[in-house]
């Protein structure tokens, strides 16, 4: 039998190409971070399973409902097939979320690539954030986020959140349509960060549009263009 190519299972229907996710890196890994990274993967979501091939020694992992491939694993010269090089790190280290690879938009504008180039800027422009930069997360829903059931829903859908106890920014995907939207979430919630817990807690009994907190985060969305 002559060699197998990954086109050619796709083309016999064996296999379905996510739509979205071009596997075209490559990322060389060793047996037991592969372990940790398929074993995180699994946990991301109850819709992934992983498809294996012993016979051509390729992993693929899909999103069974979708039929999306996210990445493939070549066992016979370990490596990985992705479409971002910071998948794999993520997943090894468990630090992924449950929207990883829901983070490419159908209009092809990368979510975490336009966070990954911002970010560091706003923060820089800001000012120092009280308790450390937060870290920035994406998830599908504040319900998802919560319970951490993957179909969870509710009337509640906000566009972002700043966590005051664990000091951590939420950004909500389905709201996330644009650059500009997550710009303006950034520079709104890493304001957020900047401010007093005890004087949020107080200024939170004059309601949402009248505290003084929520008109800063507000003004400084303005300069979002400053960011493109």
């Amino acid at each position: 039998m002559g060699i197998i190519k990954l086109k050619d299972l796709l083309n016999e229907g064996k296999l379905t190409e996510g739509k979205k996710l071009k596997l075209d890196i490559e990322v060389p890994i060793r047996d037991p971070e592969f372990k940790r990274f398929t074993h995180n993967y699994l946990r991301l979501n109850k819709k992934y399973s992983i498809l294996r091939m012993p016979s051509y020694s390729m992993m693929f992992g899909e999103d069974k409902w979708k039929k999306e491939t996210h990445w493939k694993y070549d066992g016979t010269d370990n490596i990985l097939y992705v479409h971002d090089k910071k998948i794999v790190d993520l997943l090894v280290k468990g630090r992924a979320t449950s929207d990883l690879f829901e983070n490419v938009i159908k209009e092809g504008l990368n979510k975490q690539e336009v966070v990954d180039r911002v970010y560091p800027k706003i923060a820089k422009n800001l000012g120092r954030a009280r308790r450390g930069t937060p870290k920035v997360e994406f998830h599908s829903n504040i319900y998802v986020r919560v319970t951490g059931n993957p179909d969870a829903q509710g009337e509640a859908n906000p566009y972002a959140e700043y966590n005051w106890i664990k000091n951590e920014i939420y950004l909500y995907t389905p709201r996330m349509t644009s650059e500009e939207q997550i710009i303006k979430a950034l520079l709104h919630e890493y304001t957020h960060a900047t401010q007093d817990p005890k004087k949020h807690a107080e200024y939170r009994k004059k309601g949402y549009k009248m505290d003084p907190y929520e008109k800063a985060a507000f003004k400084a969305e303005k300069d979002w263009r400053k960011y493109i």
